[in-house]
């Protein structure tokens, strides 16, 4: 029985400290239902997700967070490298289709300045 393939796990924020950082000094950009902010760094392209329980319930939550990794790997190739990423939910989220989730991840990504023209 042949497993399908996984894919690389991206790199990941985890210490509260890299979150704080890119709230303190991050560029961001709104759009309907989420905020993305980012920051440059050194090192490779980094992301956090940020949902927390004004969102709904754990199902809920986890769901929306789902929604926001699709959005960020099928997108990530038109992202600068080189930042740390913070995607923070929004109420406004929760029970939104996928492609308006993605939607509003490109367009806050654009405004916060990571998206690449013409990738």
């Amino acid at each position: 029985m042949n497993a399908s393939p996984r894919r690389k796990r991206e790199a990941s924020l985890k210490r509260t400290a890299d979150f704080a950082r890119v709230f303190a000094e991050g560029r961001a950009g709104a759009a309907r239902g989420l905020v993305v902010i980012a920051l440059g760094t050194a090192g490779p392209r980094r992301i956090g997700y940020t949902v927390g329980r004004q969102i709904g319930g754990a199902v809920v939550r986890n769901r929306v967070k789902r929604l926001l990794r699709e959005a960020y790997r099928l997108n990530e190739a038109r992202l600068a490298d080189n930042r740390d990423i913070v995607i923070v939910a929004r109420r406004e989220i929760a029970g939104q289709p996928f492609r308006e989730v993605e939607r509003a991840f490109i367009k806050a990504a654009e405004r916060a300045g990571i998206l690449v023209k013409g990738a």
